[in-house]
């Protein structure tokens, strides 16, 4: 014999309210704790931004004032080289000018590496802990 359907006084009278209730404060708070963690997101994305920002403000200030100096250093061996009496004169200040440069441009490039791989770590940091705490969130509520 086939099961008759329910009826809706069947369906009413399972209905439990108490676990309605329950069901709905567990939803409103998982919501809540969401609205929460999506402005934290912002707010950590906006922060690293920010330290993004900062970074390459200092790195636009290196670099500028690297190419400045190195400029100057090209005028003054242009200077230096009129006075010159020899080509062999010319050759060794030549030369000293070139080996002077190379070292600056590798120390600079060292330094300018370190100060992108500083930038990197710091805005990153911000996201990085915003993450574990999403992570935990979830971790909690599974």
């Amino acid at each position: 014999m086939t099961k008759a359907a329910p009826t809706m006084l069947d369906m009413f009278s399972q209905f439990q309210p108490d676990a309605m209730k329950e069901s709905f404060q567990k939803a409103q708070a998982f919501w809540t704790d969401m609205g929460q963690l999506n402005k934290e997101g912002l707010a950590a994305m906006s922060e690293s931004a920010k330290l993004t920002t900062k970074g390459f403000e200092s790195l636009s200030e290196r670099t500028a004032a690297f190419f400045k100096d190195n400029m100057a250093a090209g005028l003054e061996v242009t200077r230096d080289m009129s006075g010159v009496k020899t080509v062999q004169d010319a050759f060794e200040l030549q030369s000293s000018f070139a080996k002077a440069n190379l070292e600056k441009y590798v120390t600079e490039a060292g330094e300018v590496t370190a100060l992108m791989a500083d930038t990197a770590r710091a805005a990153g940091e911000p996201i990085s802990a915003h993450i574990e705490i999403v992570v935990d969130k979830f971790q909690t509520m599974a």
